[in-house]
């Protein structure tokens, strides 16, 4: 209850819990907002952990091994590279910082949306990632997915260029943009 005061001063409690706002049209807004702050999580890890030696472990499986594999003419495959090592396990650590600092902080509803989004944003970006270096992938259909893996194919061929995987707005406020030749 005080964590609720705290957020809600002089705001009746819902029923449900939370605070009784007469609404809670908000939480699509907190879930795009949760997408977005996810995107500017997963530009920044790659920019500052994945390219710079400081990132330790994540910097050579990301540098060694996944720009070694998908480099130069090389940037597809029929298959996803099972000698790739996976760096997910390295976001853990940050993802529970963040994620006791969020529920520590923010109201219960709001934590709630912002935990989903945040979860569906990261499994986005890592699928969507991989179904870029796919020969044959089912998205190819799409027009954004072209326009992205081509964007995403820049950074390839200039890794300190368009560190972003879906959402390239965050490239644009750092001035990391590059766009796609055409």
């Amino acid at each position: 209850m005080e964590r609720f005061q705290r957020w809600h001063p002089g705001c009746p409690p819902h029923p449900a819990g939370g605070a009784d706002h007469g609404t809670h049209s908000d939480l699509p807004n907190d879930g795009g907002r949760g997408h977005y702050i996810g995107s500017l999580i997963q530009m920044s890890l790659h920019w500052f952990v994945g390219h710079r030696p400081l990132g330790g472990a994540i910097h050579r499986i990301h540098m060694l091994e996944h720009h070694g594999i998908y480099s130069g003419d090389a940037l597809v495959a029929d298959t996803y590279s099972d000698e790739e090592q996976s760096a997910t396990a390295y976001y853990a650590a940050p993802a529970v910082a963040l994620g006791g600092a969020a529920y520590a902080t923010l109201p219960l509803d709001i934590f709630v949306v912002l935990v989903a989004a945040l979860s569906a944003s990261y499994a986005a970006h890592v699928y969507v990632h991989t179904q870029y270096h796919l020969n044959h992938s089912w998205l190819r259909r799409f027009g954004w997915f072209h326009r992205k893996r081509e964007l995403h194919f820049v950074h390839h061929r200039d890794a300190s260029k368009n560190f972003g995987v879906i959402e390239f707005v965050w490239d644009r406020v750092f001035g990391t943009y590059t766009p796609a030749e055409r």
